[in-house]
């Protein structure tokens, strides 16, 4: 029985269980690597090099690169979702950025300015809009990589 409150550790003293820094960091790398070289030419060893990790750890967190390419499509879809449902940073408003409690006033006209500037925003959003390229792009040619868009197409981002 553990009497300590630390992480759970392996044999050679690593952290055992899901470790969300490295996930992140491996997300990231991953859209990173896939928008600079594309899907074919995306190597894991490189994806691994640009999150600081192991290959092994990048294989251990999602499978293989077919499921990490899945998985950093979603979490720029999340992404992209997340900071459309906020306000934030897609808020605009007359003075810039703003709450989204900015345009609670009544005026439909204010709101669906509003509204569309975040739309306007998200569309144009130069991160996600060259994902969406690339999904597009490698669904005709990796059929099996039709879950990217399983949500919703990719317009739906």
């Amino acid at each position: 029985m553990r009497t300590d409150s630390g992480p759970r550790r392996g044999a050679a003293g690593r952290p055992v269980g899901p470790q969300p820094a490295k996930r992140q960091a491996i997300l990231e790398a991953a859209v990173a690597v896939f928008l600079r070289e594309g899907y074919d030419r995306a190597s894991v060893d490189v994806i691994a090099d640009e999150a600081r990790v192991s290959k092994q750890t990048v294989y251990n967190h999602f499978g293989d690169k077919e499921r990490l390419f899945i998985a950093a499509v979603e979490e720029e879809r999340e992404r992209v979702a997340a900071g459309f449902a906020a306000g934030s940073p897609y808020t605009l408003g007359p003075d810039g950025a703003g709450p989204p409690e900015a345009y609670d006033s009544g005026d439909a006209r204010t709101a669906l300015l509003a509204f569309g500037h975040r739309v306007l925003a998200v569309l144009l959003d130069a991160r996600a809009s060259a994902l969406r390229r690339l999904v597009i792009a490698e669904v005709a040619r990796h059929p099996s990589l039709r879950p990217a868009c399983a949500e919703g197409s990719p317009s739906s981002w």
